[in-house]
């Protein structure tokens, strides 16, 4: 997994209370209610993600912002992250000209005490959004508790030291993860295969949940055609294939387990299941996710 850190290009705080002037170039910013009502101010931050490669898949993105200074710290408040529904520039946003923001924030913290150290936010699902194109990429509005006055400040790209700027960490992978629709089947003594699904150049792993009372065994099957299918061996001792036995929940052993058809070409693959000899029927949980390279 690659890890990619950015810096804001953009980055800027405003104030209600001077709704019209614009604080491009500080090395600071606010978010919270500072001195009484119509005291508010927010933050503005964007990135420019375009250097993440195509074809990804984003695990985590982590937003970093280093607290230097925290009016109240016995007040215990949420600082949010919203994306901004509009576009602004830092040299001439205002309290007055803001982008409007969506009623739930991205993400959230809760601050009380902290101070001189970073906080995290997990804006993943935001960061996909801006990556896939689901999210337009207008950039992000901080804010803080605007009913009492609780502020906090936090250090800005223009602080003379770098060491403490805000950071955008996103992590990735090379390929596109598909992810299929859970597939919960009840086990017989017959050996029955899931929904086939076509593998090609892609890789596909499956996870199996044993959500019922007994015994299943569980194996995975690769296809040329759909018709004809063949084992893959999940475990091999003298020679012979073992299959996978997957107990239910609370017994001994791992009641999940995940196959992959790394290593393996076909047209098709599914997973086969059936009642483990001697016990009765039980439900799995098929949950099948596609990598696309």
């Amino acid at each position: 997994m690659a890890t990619l850190v950015f810096k804001p290009t953009d980055n800027v705080y405003i104030s209600e209370y001077y709704p019209d002037q614009n604080y491009a170039g500080s090395s600071y910013l606010y978010c919270g209610q500072f001195s009484g009502s119509g005291d508010i101010y927010r933050s503005l931050l964007h990135f420019d993600l375009s250097s993440i490669p195509a074809s990804c898949t984003i695990n985590e993105a982590k937003l970093k912002l280093y607290i230097f200074w925290n009016t109240t710290p016995a007040v215990s408040r949420h600082i949010n992250v919203f994306s901004a529904l509009g576009s602004f520039s830092q040299d001439t946003v205002t309290w007055a000209n803001q982008p409007l923001i969506g009623d739930s924030p991205e993400s959230s913290i809760t601050v009380d005490s902290q101070l001189n150290t970073y906080v995290e936010f997990d804006v993943v699902n935001m960061v996909r959004g801006w990556y896939t194109g689901s999210i337009p990429n207008n950039g992000i509005v901080m804010t803080g508790l605007e009913t009492d006055n609780a502020m906090v400040g936090f250090i800005s790209k223009y602080f003379n030291n770098s060491s403490y700027w805000p950071l955008l960490e996103v992590s990735y992978v090379k390929g596109v993860n598909i992810e299929y629709p859970v597939e919960t089947v009840t086990t017989s003594t017959d050996w029955v295969g899931s929904t086939a699904i076509p593998l090609g150049p892609r890789t596909m792993s499956f996870a199996v949940v044993n959500t019922g009372p007994n015994d299943a065994a569980v194996g995975m099957e690769i296809s040329p055609d759909g018709l004809t299918w063949m084992w893959v061996a999940f475990l091999i001792t003298s020679g012979v294939i073992i299959l996978a036995a997957l107990p239910p929940s609370g017994y001994t052993g791992d009641s999940s387990i995940v196959f992959n058809t790394s290593g393996y070409t076909g047209a098709y693959v599914r997973i086969s299941y059936t009642c483990r000899t001697g016990y009765g029927p039980t439900t799995l949980d098929i949950y099948p996710t596609a990598t696309e390279v």
